[in-house]
Order: structure tokens, then sequence, then C-alpha cells
């Protein structure tokens, strides 16, 4: 009598995006950290990890912010509340990586609202060293977070916002000199490895 195959259990990777919508509106408390305070909850219970694609250029503008005194009380607060979910991400072995969308390499706060100073949404619309200097320091952003938490980590893994992903190999080689091994910014389910440079 032949053997019946195991139970093939199918492996799913969940991932999140933790950011404002794309035009900056929003609140940070309603579209961020309570909705996510409740998803960590529900996965721990579940004991499912997941993978936080965290929009670092964003946060770097509300750290400009609050670092200059640019900002209301309440941003300064927020961003310190995110800061504390981030680590507790980390903390609770929730994988984070790194999320960009350009509209905010060149945002401002107006007194009232973040404003975008250009529609254009290009990855590459100011040129390939802007991109690769935020590719940098969203890396080096994240790794202090975890440094602060005493986590191992690395951050390895890139995903375009909004599939504004310049397909050419600039964009390739900025992504693998800062050390990126993956990016999924095409698609949910496709995800490229590093020789992905020599298919642009």
């Amino acid at each position: 009598m032949a053997k019946t195959s195991p139970l093939i259990r199918p492996s799913v990777c969940m991932t999140v995006d933790y950011e404002l919508p794309g035009d900056g509106s929003g609140s940070i408390q309603t579209h961020m950290v309570q909705p996510t305070e409740k998803l960590l909850g529900y996965l721990a219970q579940m004991d499912i990890r997941a993978t936080f694609f965290v929009e670092v250029a964003e946060l770097l503008v509300f750290e400009d912010a609050v670092r200059s005194g640019r900002c209301s009380a309440s941003l300064a607060w927020d961003y310190d509340a995110i800061l504390s979910q981030i680590r507790t991400m980390l903390l609770q072995g929730h994988d984070v990586q790194l999320h960009l969308h350009p509209q905010w390499f060149d945002a401002c706060w107006n007194g009232e609202q973040w404003q975008m100073r250009s529609c254009h949404r290009g990855m590459l619309r100011r040129g390939i060293e802007p991109f690769a200097s935020f590719v940098h320091r969203g890396k080096e952003w994240l790794e202090d977070i975890a440094n602060d938490a005493n986590v191992e980590y690395a951050c390895r893994v890139f995903r375009a916002g909004g599939l504004h992903f310049d397909r050419t190999t600039k964009v390739a080689d900025a992504l693998l000199d800062a050390g990126f091994q993956m990016d999924t910014s095409t698609s949910a389910v496709a995800v490229c490895s590093v020789g992905w440079r020599h298919s642009y």
C-alpha cells in the first residue's frame, strides 16, 4: 500500500507597512500607533512573527522637525511613541525593514500639516545621490534603534512605497552598496534576491 504524503503546511510571509497615508494626512496615533498596538497584541496571542516595513523617510522628517523645534508638542510625543513601538516590534521577535516613499524626501511641516513639495513621486526625481543618502540614513536609523534595544539585527530588505521604484542599475547598485540583499518593491508576492542587479 502506498504511503500517504504528509500534510504540507503552506508558508506565509506577513508584511505590514508602518506609515501615515502617502500624502502625509492622518493622525500618527490613529493611523500608526494604536492599530499597530492592537496588531502586536494579536500577533503575540497567536505566536506569529511579521515583517514591518517602516517608512523611515517620513520618520526622518519627523525627527528633523522635533530636533529643530519646528513642530507641535504632540508630534514630539508621537515620535517618541513610534520609537518605542519599533523597539517593541524588535524585542517581540518581529522583523523590521526599510520602506521609503519618495514624496517624503523633501517634505516639510507648514505649521498645520505635512506638505509634499513635489507631486512627482519617482524615486530618482532628484537624482541618485539623494536616494542613496536616504537609503543609507534609513538603514543606519533602524540599526541604531535595534542597538538601543540590545537586539541583534541587520537591515537588509528594501521596499519602495507605492511601487515608485525606478528599475535602473544605479538604484540596484545603491541598494547593494548599502548592504541590501532583497527588494520587495514591485509586488507583494515577488521577492527578488541580490541577483536582480543583472536583470535591470
